[in-house]
């Protein structure tokens, strides 16, 4: 794993978050890795639904 990166978007979202991947992590399977829980809390419906849509490009691990 290269970085784990997050947009200013969703960094206000964001209210708890436990991340055990470290750069230089290999990753074995990149459809199954797991590499940390982000908890996320929205001022809306709309807000929920509209940036779940897009959270592959919100939240990304870099891989090398």
């Amino acid at each position: 794993m290269k970085d784990i990166t997050f947009e200013t978007s969703i960094k206000k979202n964001i209210i708890e978050k436990f991340i055990w991947g470290k750069k230089g992590d290999i990753i074995d399977d990149v459809m199954t890795a797991k590499f940390g829980i982000v908890f996320l809390e929205f001022a809306s419906m709309e807000e929920m639904m509209t940036k779940t849509e897009v959270m592959n490009e919100l939240i990304r691990v870099q891989v090398c």
